[in-house]
């Protein structure tokens, strides 16, 4: 009965809660309200203006967000925040407000932004069709002048679009590395943009569906795939009925002064294990209220208690509010389950409307569930946090949405100082900065053993320290020491609710602080303890926001995001991690988060958000928790808005915002929870070869700065240039990569990659390096004077492939070639571009070794052969030419042979004669062109048993013959030839055939004893003149010439006319 009196009580709740008999269709009412805050920093006297402005940009907002829908997106309500400042002032007299505030901020109002001035923009931080954290309004958009402005309304409704629907710019920015404003297609350079500039004037700042330009390098083109942003609104509302035009309501809400906090506390069976936990989580979280705050404590079991009545926190009472929490279980709460719906009724009547309710229960699965999720559905003016103790690898509720509903899951299966850490985290991360200023900077794992360190204080978290020891036993500390910088020593901590702990109000020095700790003897040395130090500070310390976003769509990587900031100012290049536990056994997964606005995941470089893609997926369903820690390498900094020239010119919402000049800033850590997501799907393993394998199948990340970085002149080879992407998604390194071309980019696309590209050789591709690092390759064009558009895809060693890359055009001029005649001599101004190409992918090819094996292979063969016939025809030459072999029965033995034998293969056309100086040249012509039986009749009738015939015919000087012929000597011999002549001399014959010295007609040498070998031609039928004079001459004497008297012509045959007029003599 007491149940029922509850759920009674929850329904008739005054005010704060609606009914809660809501169907869905009301809660989808709730997501067609947009809530607008207007900060503090907007001047009191300018207020009527904005509000008057205000008004007429949400009226029109209501209307063009219906036409830019297709009449499927109606906004019913504007919740606008008032600042509690104006509230009974002359900016409320003309308009209805009432006590409240809204859950969340959809349009900051406020000041300008420190790189963006004045203009409107976006806090985007997803891919295509996420919806943004908000749209940030400078106040000075409504309080320029009195009426609204046109350029200020299309502007405002344009970042609307864009973070409502989570598109983008469909042109491009100026000096954006990505996104540049102009392009270069062809030999022409245009202008970077999905539509022209009339037709974005006249549509809204959005392109038309039918004349986009899809092929354009554009923010929108790479993170849609190529499709326009109008087309992207239209494609989220395919399944929508168009509704019927209706004008918003504006609803104006002013907060309370105060900020109400209340902690509900679950206290059943299920805790006891827990308790202890709570307390010491909830001991600190106290201890860290604002001053100001009202605290309020409701437990509940069978029912539901007030322990403590909302009660304000001020400097000497935070311990005793804790106190009043209770130190055990109750006796009564022995039973497993708790009423919480009798918990939700009991907080309700505590609530204000700038109250914050932060729930600690023992599991996500009550029965009363769906009271729950009506509560918070229906209490608008009510914050719920949910911190959730339980197994992550239990199922999630189907009333619960963890990602419009978040909680955090805290794992129970850890050891009791673990969960208390978490505790304390997710009590920190469940309020706003105002509420509790304390950060944590200083997280250390010890053992429990005599030890000593540091830890550093930073000048903006150096007020109201808490150092805190978490061990087991609290009573194995002997002594808790810390010493400032100074050397002023902290020796005395307090001992409360399971903590060891120094608590310093006020501000403290800054630097390096040390501590000491020793325990007594008796003490485990076994076990472990952990140290951590919380802060608070001013307007300027650094501030870190952690959240993660996963997809419905089965195979969809987790996304898992950071923000850090420092007084509005983004802080880039620090170091974030994020530290997921996953459900069931293995150990915390740590992924780094990167600024690097590649677009996937990052989308917008320098502007503090930090991101990275989950992809380590457990071997069951279940919770996933998230902790996010972040700190300064030496590099991390913030932007010196001072130095940047014309604030007002920098472009939202590009590739990147400015990263320079930096502002250094001291080493710093940060620590946050983010809500934990909950997955149902999990890892795939197969068998193989008898061993369970986990089967991969998450593909690599896609290239989105694929390039051309340079050209070769006067050539058709570029370079490419790109990052490389990971194996899954960001981690690892990827297997391989596809480059392909073509002349159109349709080819190109998703669909048409494998299919219609042409691909680029691998052996020009290099293989993939480590995520981030810089890749180039050189490839040539096909050919000049057209456009060839080029695109890289990555490949896993599982064969899983990540999407297309951005695609880019290349265009190459035909070669030039320049001429330039100095005298007779002619030079080509071409580059060598063998000398500059990269080689080094070549040169290492496979293909290459093919080559020169198959050169080198073919070079051997033709050398093989070559000396094959060079032996043979020397081995048969030298067998017919040995006396030996001789068959002339006129030989005499010892003797040198008259003729040699010849190779008689080639009597026809050409005949060789061989043969010793001598003899007669038109004779043994005459001998070589009778048939063999003439040879032989011819050769016994001239030889007469001496030297060779040719001998006859040598002219030699009376003179100069001796009994021994020296060693150089000139021989002199003319002779006059017709078809007959005279016999020679026998004194001249003899004289001869005692000195036969090799005599060669070409050379024009001898040596004695030696034969000179070379050619003879002679021209002309056999029985022609040959020439008039024939010397023979020896270095170093004169050349002596006899003219001798023409000889009367010898009668002889005359041989059959020859076909060829020369014939060739080789001369042995």
């Amino acid at each position: 009965m007491k149940f029922l009196s509850c759920l009674a009580l929850l329904t008739v709740t005054s005010g704060r809660i609606l009914s809660s008999e809501i169907s869905k269709d009301s809660n989808s009412d709730q997501e067609n309200v947009i809530n607008v805050k207007i900060g503090q920093i907007l001047p009191r006297h300018q207020c009527r203006r904005a509000l008057r402005n205000l008004q007429v940009l949400l009226s029109e907002l209501t209307r063009h967000l219906h036409q830019v829908s297709g009449g499927s997106d109606l906004v019913s309500l504007y919740r606008v925040e008032l600042p509690s400042s104006w509230r009974n002032t002359e900016c409320t007299l003309e308009i209805s407000t009432r006590e409240g505030r809204t859950a969340s901020t959809d349009l900051l109002v406020t000041g300008n932004h420190p790189l963006l001035g004045a203009s409107p923009y976006p806090d985007q931080f997803g891919s295509c069709g996420v919806r943004g954290r908000r749209v940030v309004l400078p106040f000075s958009v409504l309080t320029e002048t009195t009426q609204l402005g046109e350029r200020e309304l299309n502007s405002s409704l344009l970042e609307v679009y864009r973070w409502r629907y989570g598109v983008f710019s469909e042109t491009g920015l100026h000096a954006d590395a990505m996104y540049p404003r102009n392009v270069t297609r062809g030999p022409e350079t245009v202008r970077n943009e999905g539509c022209s500039e009339e037709d974005l004037r006249s549509n809204g700042g959005l392109c038309p569906v039918s004349s986009y330009y899809s092929g354009a390098d554009t923010k929108q083109n790479l993170l849609c795939g190529e499709t326009s942003a109008r087309k992207t609104i239209l494609n989220r509302f395919l399944n929508t009925d168009p509704v019927k035009f209706e004008k918003a309501r504006v609803e104006y809400v002013v907060p309370s002064d105060t900020e109400r906090v209340i902690l509900l506390l679950e206290q059943s069976a299920l805790m006891a294990d827990k308790w202890s936990s709570v307390l010491s989580s909830t001991f600190q979280f106290i201890n860290s209220l604002s001053e100001g705050i009202e605290l309020a404590v409701v437990t509940f079991g069978r029912s539901a208690t007030v322990q403590l009545e909302p009660t304000r926190v001020v400097g000497g009472n935070r311990e005793g509010l804790h106190y009043r929490i209770p130190r055990r279980i109750a006796t009564e709460a022995n039973r497993r389950t708790a009423c919480l719906v009798c918990g939700l009724v009991t907080s309700s009547e505590l609530a204000t409307n700038t109250t914050t309710l932060i729930i600690l229960s023992s599991s996500v699965t009550h029965k009363n569930n769906t009271e729950l999720m009506k509560f918070e559905a229906s209490a608008n003016t009510i914050i719920t946090r949910r911190i959730v103790f339980g197994k992550l690898d239990q199922q999630q509720p189907s009333t619960l949405d963890s990602s419009s509903r978040p909680v955090f899951m805290i794992n129970q299966d850890q050891d009791f100082l673990n969960v208390t850490s978490d505790v304390s985290q997710a009590l920190a991360a469940s309020l706003p900065d105002h509420t509790v200023p304390s950060k944590k900077f200083h997280l250390q794992s010890l053992p429990t053993r005599d030890t000593e360190g540091s830890f550093w204080v930073e000048p903006s978290l150096s007020t109201d320290l808490w150092i805190q020891l978490l061990l087991e036993d609290t009573t194995d500390v002997n002594v808790f020491e810390i010493k400032s910088p100074s050397g002023q020593i902290f020796s005395f901590p307090k001992f409360d609710a399971g903590l060891v702990y120094f608590s310093l109000r006020g501000p403290r020095e800054t630097g390096v602080w040390s501590y000491r700790i020793r325990f007594y003897s008796s003490a485990q040395a076994s076990g472990h303890m952990i140290l951590e130090c919380w802060g608070s500070g001013g307007a300027g310390q650094i501030n870190l926001q952690s959240w993660s976003q996963s997809s419905e769509q089965a195979g969809q990587p987790v996304h898992i995001y950071a923000k850090l900031d420092q007084a509005g100012l983004p802080v880039i290049n620090a170091e974030v991690f994020a530290v997921v536990e996953k459900p069931g056994s293995g150990e915390p997964v740590r992924i780094e988060l990167v600024d690097n606005g590649s677009g996937y995941p990052d989308i917008t470089r320098g502007d503090g958000i930090y991101s990275a893609y989950f992809t380590s997926y457990a071997e069951k369903p279940g919770f996933y928790t998230v902790i996010v820690e972040a700190s300064n390498n030496s590099t991390a900094g913030v932007i010196n808005t001072r130095k940047v020239d014309n604030n007002s010119t920098v472009s939202c919402c590009g590739s990147s915002l400015p990263t320079e000049p930096l502002i250094p800033l001291e080493s710093f850590h940060r620590f946050s929870m983010s809500h934990s997501f909950h997955l149902d799907s999990v890892a795939e393993f197969y068998v193989s070869a008898g061993a369970i394998q986990r089967r991969d199948t998450v593909p690599p990340n896609r290239i989105t700065d694929f390039r051309l970085a340079n050209y070769f002149n006067n050539s058709l080879f570029v370079t490419l240039a790109w990052s490389a992407p990971g194996d899954d998604y960001t981690l690892g390194r990827a297997f391989r990569y596809e480059i392909r071309c073509f002349t159109t980019r349709k080819a190109l696309s998703q669909a048409n990659f494998d299919e219609q590209g042409i691909l680029v050789h691998s052996t020009l591709v290099p293989a993939p390096e480590e995520q981030g690092v810089e890749q180039r390759c050189t490839v040539g064009v096909p050919w000049p004077e057209e456009v060839f558009y080029y695109a890289i895809v990555a490949f896993d060693s599982a064969g899983n492939h990540g999407e297309v890359s951005n695609i880019i055009s290349v265009y190459v001029n035909e070669p030039v070639t320049t001429t330039v005649i100095e005298s007779t001599t002619m030079s080509l101004d071409m580059k060598d571009v063998s000398k500059t190409l990269p080689l080094k992918s070549f040169i290492h090819s496979e293909s290459l070794m093919y080559i020169i094996a198959g050169i080198i292979s073919f070079i051997l063969i033709v050398i093989v052969i070559i000396l094959t016939v060079i032996i043979r025809r020397l081995g048969v030459c030298s067998k017919k030419s040995s006396p030996s072999s001789s068959t002339d029965p006129t030989a005499v033995a010892g003797e040198t042979p008259s003729l040699p034998d010849l190779c008689h293969e080639q009597s026809y056309m050409r005949n060789s004669i061989s043969y010793m100086s001598g003899y007669d040249l038109p004779e043994m012509l005459e001998y070589t062109l009778r048939s063999s039986s003439q040879k032989a009749a011819a050769q016994e009738l001239t030889n007469n048993n001496v030297h060779r015939l040719c001998d006859q015919y040598l002219v030699v000087n009376s003179t100069k013959v001796s009994g021994s012929l020296p060693t150089a000597e000139v021989f002199s011999a003319s002779r006059y030839y017709t078809a007959s002549h005279k016999s020679p001399s026998p004194v001249i014959a003899a004289s001869a055939s005692q000195h036969s010295p090799s005599i060669s007609p070409v050379n024009s040498t001898f040596t004695v004893g030696q034969s000179t070998d070379c050619s003879v031609s002679v021209s002309g039928s056999d029985h022609e003149m040959v020439g008039d004079t024939l010397q023979v001459v020896t270095p170093g004497h004169q050349v002596q010439t006899e003219y001798l008297g023409r000889p009367e012509p010898k009668p002889r045959k005359i041989p059959p006319a020859v076909p060829s007029k020369t014939v060739h003599a080789s001369l042995v």
